[in-house]
C-alpha cells in the first residue's frame, strides 16, 4: 500500500491537486486518477498544516462535503473533541510512520459521527514536500450488523437459561399451588391460617406470570401462530391503555390502512404493545403524550426472510412514541437486556423490553430505538409482512 500512495503522489505533477493524474507521465497519472475516483473508499489528502488538498468522490458521498467546499481548508471531519489525536497522528505520519485507527471519531456534514477504519502514511510529491494521505472505510453499517447480531445471540442464549429455569421453577410452583389449594378446601382451617394459605395463594399467581414471562422471553409461550391484522390488534389495545393510563397522558393512535398483516401469535402483539406503553408510562410521571402508529414499511425498514440474510422482505412497522424523559446512549446499550432496569429495586424486573426483543426477533423482526434525555422515546417496531 505504501509504495502505491508514493506512486499516486508522484503521478499528482503538483501539491495541490484535487486528483492525481497530471504530471509529466500523463497515462499514469490518469490511470491513478481513474483509480482515486473509482474506489468506494474515501481518500482524503491533508498538508503538514491540516489543510485538505485531496477530496475524492467517495469522500463527497460519505462525508456529505463536496470538493470545493473543503480543498485549500482546515480538515473539517475532526471534531473538536479528536483535534490535538488528529495533530499527533499528523505529526507521525509526516515522520514517516503508518498510522491505522478505528472507531468513532469522524464527522459527516450536519453533525452526525461515523464509525471508520483509517489508514493514514506520508507521500512525497514533486519538489520534495511531504503531504499526508488517508483512506477511510465507513464502518458505521457494518459495526451496528455485528453488535444487532451479538446482542441477539446473547439474548437467544439467555432466553434459553431462563425461559429453562422458569419451566423447573414452573414444576416446584404447581406443587406449592396444589398443596396450597388442597390446604384451602379444607372445613377445619382456622381464619388466621386461611389468611396465610390466601396470601401464599396471591404470591404463588405472581410467581407463576413471572414463569409465564421469563418463558415467553425464551420463545416457549405454547400458543399458536395466527394472521394478525395489526390495525385491529392496535385499535383494540387502544381502548385498554386508555383505561390504564387514565390522567394526565394523552394517547394518540395513528393508523395507516395499508399497514397489512402479520403471522404470529395475538398474545404476543398484545405483549409487545403493553411492554411498550408501559415502560412509555414510566417515562412520563408528570404527564405527556403517548403517540402509536402502525405503517406500511418503506425502502429503509425491511426484515430478514426466515432462513435467509437477503433483509429484503416487507414488513409491517408499529412505532409507540412518548414524550417521556428520554435515555441516555449508556442506557440505551443495554435496553433490551434481561433484567437490566434503571428503576431501582422496587421499580421493575427488566424483563418488559427484553421480552419485546425476544419476540420480535423470533418472529424475524427488527426493533430500534431512538432517544434523547429530555426529548422523548420512539421505538420501531418491524415485523414481517404476511
Amino acid at each position: 500500500m505504501r509504495r502505491w500512495l508514493d506512486k499516486m503522489a508522484s503521478a499528482s505533477g503538483q501539491e495541490n491537486a484535487v486528483r492525481p493524474g497530471r504530471g509529466a507521465d500523463e497515462e499514469g497519472g490518469e490511470f491513478f486518477r481513474k483509480v482515486v475516483d473509482a474506489t468506494p473508499l474515501a481518500i482524503v489528502g491533508v498538508d503538514a498544516e491540516g489543510r485538505v488538498w485531496l477530496w475524492n468522490p467517495a469522500a463527497e458521498r460519505i462525508f456529505g462535503w463536496s470538493a470545493d467546499e473543503v480543498l485549500g481548508r482546515p480538515n473539517p471531519l475532526v471534531p473538536p473533541e479528536r483535534l490535538e489525536e488528529f495533530k499527533r497522528n499528523l505529526a507521525a505520519t509526516m515522520r514517516g510512520e503508518f498510522i491505522q485507527v478505528d472507531g468513532p471519531g469522524r464527522v459527516k456534514k450536519g453533525g452526525a459521527t461515523i464509525d471508520m477504519r483509517l489508514w493514514a502514511a506520508a507521500v512525497t510529491a514533486p519538489g520534495g514536500k511531504r503531504l499526508g494521505l488517508g483512506i477511510i472505510e465507513d464502518m458505521t453499517a457494518r459495526r451496528k450488523a455485528e453488535q444487532d447480531a451479538f446482542r441477539a445471540q446473547k439474548m437467544d442464549t439467555l432466553g434459553r437459561l431462563a425461559a429453562g429455569l422458569a419451566h423447573d421453577f414452573n414444576n416446584l410452583l404447581t406443587a406449592i399451588s396444589t398443596n396450597n389449594q388442597m390446604l384451602l378446601s379444607r372445613d377445619d382451617l382456622s381464619s388466621d391460617a386461611r389468611k396465610e394459605a390466601e396470601a401464599i395463594d396471591a404470591a404463588t399467581r405472581e410467581a407463576e406470570d413471572l414463569t409465564k414471562r421469563l418463558m415467553a422471553l425464551g420463545g416457549r409461550s405454547g400458543s399458536s401462530q395466527e394472521t394478525v391484522l395489526v390495525n385491529d390488534v392496535l385499535a383494540g389495545f387502544e381502548k385498554t391503555i386508555r383505561r390504564l393510563f387514565r390522567g394526565k397522558i394523552e394517547i394518540v393512535l395513528d393508523l395507516d390502512e395499508k399497514a397489512g398483516s402479520v403471522r404470529m401469535e395475538p398474545a404476543q402483539v398484545e405483549q409487545i404493545l403493553m411492554n411498550l406503553a408501559l415502560n412509555a408510562r414510566d417515562a412520563m410521571t408528570d404527564g405527556g403524550r403517548l403517540v402509536v402508529r402502525s405503517r406500511e414499511g418503506g425502502p429503509d425498514h425491511h426484515v430478514l426472510r426466515a432462513g435467509d440474510d437477503s433483509g429484503r422482505a416487507p414488513c409491517v412497522r408499529v412505532e409507540v412514541t412518548d414524550t417521556g424523559t428520554g435515555m441516555t446512549p449508556e442506557v440505551q446499550a443495554h435496553l433490551f437486556e434481561p433484567f437490566f432496569t434503571t428503576k431501582g429495586s422496587a421499580g421493575g424486573t427488566g424483563l418488559g423490553l427484553a421480552t419485546v426483543f425476544g419476540i420480535v426477533r423470533r418472529c424475524n423482526g427488527d426493533v430500534s430505538v431512538v432517544s434523547e434525555p429530555g426529548k422523548g422515546t420512539t421505538f420501531t417496531i418491524c415485523l414481517p409482512r404476511f
